[in-house]
């Protein structure tokens, strides 16, 4: 048999995802979590858990990409958008699983999630990035326009508008 026909989808997120978020912070690895969350942490705080999936869906948008695993799909990443104090601006995020990270799921999300905020009036977006964290460089540097970039205690602040052809 040929190699399985992974088909990754892209949906909005849902209360209900906490039943899988909580545990797939056990899954994933120290380096993960803490290029996501700038902290060491062995669970997802259940608070945190409902705040991150009870989203408006347009001032705080949050996606899910899920791999098709047969007949099931398996949550694969999120991409998230919170407003900032600056009107107008809001700061992303994206955490792709260990399992599946280097299969373009980060690179998918990111376009997926900037498209969400143009369509709800965002244009300008931010980003804070360890700057060991290359990959996630690499995806802003060459898949947005950055405006503004400055390093601060080995975390990478960037502010960045996406490319004009963000609508495919």
């Amino acid at each position: 048999m040929g190699h399985e026909n992974v088909e990754i989808r892209i949906r909005p997120i849902r209360p209900s995802d906490v039943r899988w978020m909580v545990p797939a912070i056990h899954r994933m690895s120290p380096d993960t979590i803490y290029q996501r969350f700038f902290t060491h942490m062995k669970e997802l705080p259940p608070e945190l858990a409902t705040r991150f999936t009870n989203v408006d869906h347009s001032r705080r948008q949050a996606l899910v990409a899920e791999i098709s695993k047969g007949i099931s799909y398996k949550p694969a990443g999120v991409a998230r958008y919170e407003p900032t104090e600056t009107e107008g601006v809001a700061e992303v995020a994206i955490l792709v699983t260990d399992e599946f990270q280097n299969q373009g799921i980060g690179h998918q999300l990111f376009h997926a999630i900037l498209k969400e905020g143009v369509e709800h009036g965002i244009h300008t977006f931010c980003a804070d990035v360890l700057s060991e964290n290359r990959r996630m460089l690499h995806l802003l540097e060459s898949e947005s326009n950055i405006l503004e970039s400055k390093v601060e205690r080995g975390v990478t602040h960037l502010v960045f508008k996406p490319h004009e052809n963000l609508s495919h």
